[in-house]
C-alpha cells in the first residue's frame, strides 16, 4: 500500500507528493533550497545546503521520521568542483552520524 506524505509547509503548485510511504520505506521527491512560502533561494552553497536539508524535515516528520532515519542522500551541485567541500561541511554538521548512510553527489 502506498501512502502519500504531505507536509503543509511543502505545498506545491504542481501535482506531486513530497513523499510516499510504502512497505516501511519513505521515498521523497527532490528538494531544493527554495523557501516553501516565498520561493526565494538563499545565496551561497552553505546556506542553500542548510535550507535544502531543512526542507526535508517536515516531510520526514509527517511520516514519523527524522534525519537520523535517512538511509540514502543524493545531492546534485551545479559547480561541484567549487562547492562540494562547503556542501559536505554543512551536511556533516546537520546530518546525525553522517557516515551511516549511502550518499551520491553529482554534477548537474
Amino acid at each position: 500500500m502506498k501512502v502519500p506524505v504531505t507536509a503543509a509547509e511543502m505545498d506545491h503548485p504542481i501535482p506531486l507528493n513530497p513523499g510516499v510511504l510504502t512497505n516501511g520505506f519513505l521515498f521523497t521527491s527532490g528538494f531544493g533550497p527554495q523557501d516553501p512560502s516565498t520561493v526565494s533561494m538563499p545565496d551561497g552553497i552553505r546556506e542553500q545546503t542548510r535550507a535544502t536539508l531543512a526542507n526535508v524535515k517536515p516531510v520526514l516528520a509527517d511520516a514519523g521520521l527524522g534525519l537520523s532515519d535517512v538511509v540514502k542522500v543524493a545531492s546534485y551541485l551545479r559547480e561541484i568542483d567549487r562547492d562540494f567541500a562547503a556542501c559536505n561541511e554543512v551536511y556533516a554538521g546537520v546530518m546525525p552520524d553522517p557516515v551511516r548512510r549511502a550518499r551520491l553527489s553529482g554534477r548537474i
